[in-house]
C-alpha cells in the first residue's frame, strides 16, 4: 500500500485560550477601543464572560447599549486594529 502525503507550506493553528491564556490580551484590546469611544471600560471578569463566540459579540457586550449603540460599527473598526497590533506584538515578544 503506498500513502501519499501532501505537502503544505503554511500550517495556521488558532490557539486563543486553548493552548495560551489570552484574556488579558483581549480585555486591553478591549477596554483601548472602549476608551477610543469615550466609553466605559470592562473588567477582566466581564471580558471573561463575554468571549467565546467572536470579537463581535464580545464587543456587542461590552458597549453600553450593544446592537442598538450606533457607535458600534467604529468600535468593531477599532477592536480589528487592536487586535492585529496586539497580535503582532505577542508574536514579536515569544521571537525573542
Amino acid at each position: 500500500m503506498r500513502i501519499i502525503m501532501k505537502k503544505y507550506e503554511t500550517v495556521v493553528f488558532d490557539l486563543d485560550g486553548t493552548l495560551l491564556n489570552t484574556l488579558e490580551d483581549l480585555a486591553d484590546a478591549t477596554n483601548y477601543a472602549l476608551r477610543t469611544m469615550q466609553m466605559p471600560e470592562r473588567t477582566i471578569g466581564e471580558v471573561r464572560a463575554f468571549v467565546g463566540n467572536g470579537v463581535r459579540c464580545l464587543m456587542e457586550l461590552s458597549v453600553p447599549g450593544g446592537f442598538d449603540n450606533p457607535k458600534l460599527k467604529s468600535i468593531m473598526e477599532n477592536t480589528a486594529m487592536t487586535k492585529r497590533e496586539l497580535t503582532m506584538v505577542l508574536f514579536r515578544c515569544s521571537a525573542n
